[in-house]
């Protein structure tokens, strides 16, 4: 009798086991699936990456400041620029 009941708890022991091995096994092809679709779906759409979106950060900074130096030389060649008079 203690053989069975020892046959017995090995089973459920390995039972269990097992049933946890399942449940990482389909908890990491959940992730793995789950991941691909995400990337299959960020590569569908037009989007940028880091490097490009810094790129054009730094562009629109030098556009920025040379914006800011036209607008001051426009208002000095205005300050300096006799008003017409009209009629």
């Amino acid at each position: 009798m203690k053989e069975t009941g020892k046959t017995l708890l090995n089973d459920l022991f390995n039972l269990g086991d097992q049933a946890t091995q399942i449940g990482y096994n389909l908890k990491n092809e959940t992730k793995d699936y789950i991941k691909g679709k995400v990337e299959s779906l960020i590569s569908e759409m037009d989007l940028v990456t880091r490097e490009e979106m810094e790129a054009w950060n730094e562009r629109f900074v030098k556009l920025e400041e040379e914006n800011s130096e036209l607008k001051k030389k426009l208002t000095k060649l205005e300050k300096k620029t006799p008003k017409k008079e009209t009629n």
